[in-house]
């Protein structure tokens, strides 16, 4: 999906389109871009966009040569595609991550054949042999929910960013990160293992599984693949991290991964953590959000030292999420 970064989208989709297993189609969903992106996508798809920007990519041997163009695409405006490479698919509005998930996935469960679903964010390069893997960890685990890979950091290619998770409620994440894990252990993983939560840039999903847990949830930003990854998980199916799949993403930068938050970042992450609680915990795991969670943002708000604007957002995303405020909000004002 593409929201104002065509350096990023292009540069994923050269890695995506280098993958040696070959019975596959690109989905792109552009997301009322505002910087021209989608004209220039249809110029990429042609051959007539200069790429000299990727030249300073330190993933260089993952992109290069670029792939031959013109791409064989299509526009998709609502008709069933006739089997192109890729297809690009095009939201007039941005509503967010969330929404721009469901207009691919909406595609991909109605008019496309296929058995699974890659979700990649833009900013990722991912392996030649990515999907291959992916795909024979499916065919090993059939009763299998998402499919996940070790992340890299996009600037470091040898530090590993996430490897997975497990679900917790007492704090501002809703999942812990094995972070001390990942760090202590990284040549003694397993080649495959199974965990709570998954990093969200990499989603391998099967077909059948959207049909038992239902449409995608919309939060705008922030959880909604925490969400799937729950509702997944309760009905039975089975979250597996391969190791042996690589990829980096960009997610910021490791320097200021740990900066803290933003407005933004701790508005949706509070109030969506709420939204979260009330469609799917039981009533002791939803009361502890409802007091204890909210208790510690609100002492974070007022005795904690944070930027005036964390504070305005952490306070919004507290109240609006007692109100059951959903979708995009102006935090301008």
């Amino acid at each position: 999906m593409n929201w104002n970064g065509l350096p990023d989208t292009v540069e994923c989709l050269e890695s995506a389109l280098k993958q040696s297993y070959r019975n596959y189609q690109i989905i792109l969903v552009e997301n009322g871009s505002t910087d021209g992106s989608y004209e220039k996508i249809l110029e990429y798809f042609k051959g007539h966009l200069d790429c000299g920007f990727l030249s300073s990519s330190p993933h260089k041997d993952k992109i290069f040569p670029l792939s031959e163009k013109p791409l064989d695409f299509i526009e998709c405006r609502g008709q069933q595609d006739s089997g192109q490479r890729v297809v690009l698919i095009r939201n007039e509005i941005n509503q967010g991550w969330s929404a721009g998930f469901k207009t691919g996935l909406d595609f991909f469960l109605k008019k496309n054949d296929g058995d699974y679903l890659l979700v990649l964010n833009n900013d990722v390069v991912i392996e030649a042999d990515y999907l291959g893997k992916l795909v024979e960890t499916a065919v090993r685990n059939p009763d299998f929910g998402v499919i996940g890979s070790i992340a890299y950091w996009y600037e470091y290619p040898e530090r590993i960013m996430s490897v997975g998770g497990e679900f917790t409620f007492a704090d501002w994440q809703l999942y812990t990160d094995l972070s001390d894990l990942k760090r202590k252990a990284e040549m003694s993983f397993p080649n495959e293992y199974l965990v709570s939560v998954l990093t969200g840039c990499s989603m391998f999903f099967q077909k059948k599984s959207f049909s038992v847990v239902g449409p995608t949830p919309v939060y705008y930003h922030f959880w909604e693949d925490l969400e799937l990854y729950y509702r997944l998980r309760n009905a039975g199916f089975g979250l597996i991290l391969n190791t042996d799949a690589r990829l980096w993403h960009k997610g910021g930068t490791a320097e200021n991964y740990h900066q803290g938050p933003t407005k933004f970042s701790s508005y949706y992450g509070i109030r969506n953590k709420f939204i979260f609680a009330k469609r799917n915990l039981g009533i002791l795991e939803k009361s502890y959000i409802y007091t204890v969670f909210a208790a510690k943002m609100m002492i974070r708000v007022f005795f904690y030292r944070i930027s005036k604007e964390v504070k305005q957002g952490m306070l919004r995303g507290v109240l609006d999420g007692f109100r059951g405020v959903t979708g995009k909000i102006d935090l301008k004002n």
